[in-house]
């Protein structure tokens, strides 16, 4: 696998994690709902990943109009 493979899986890693942590710092884990923990996670992991993944849809989209 090339470099430009592995971008995309660290990004995902990282805000998976940026993610969790966020979670876990201001949701009330002993009294939400574990499904509603579960569904935040969901969205927000969704909401934060297109920050990251947009730019770089862009930068490949540009790459590949490059070459053609």
């Amino acid at each position: 696998m090339t470099i430009k493979v592995w971008i995309p899986i660290a990004e995902g890693v990282a805000v998976f994690a940026v993610t969790c942590l966020l979670v876990r710092k201001y949701a009330d884990l002993e009294r939400t709902n574990w499904f509603s923990l579960i569904i935040t996670t969901m969205s927000w992991f969704l909401a934060f990943s297109m920050i990251c993944f947009i730019p770089l849809d862009i930068y490949a989209v540009s790459v590949f109009q490059s070459y053609s």
